[in-house]
């Protein structure tokens, strides 16, 4: 499987797909916590990269 984001591209094999598909669903949530902290401290508004 081929899969792109904003960052980059990645080749996935098909069995791993799923395993891939958990890390980077953890690491987007994880991402978004982290960019709320910091629009909360800054005072910014929420945009779709924290929702």
């Amino acid at each position: 499987m081929i899969v792109a984001d904003g960052d980059g591209v990645v080749a996935v094999p098909r069995e791993f797909a799923y395993d891939v598909y958990s890390f980077a669903k953890k690491e987007l949530d994880n991402d978004k916590v982290s960019r709320r902290k910091l629009y909360d401290l800054m005072g910014w508004e929420y945009d779709e990269t924290v929702r």
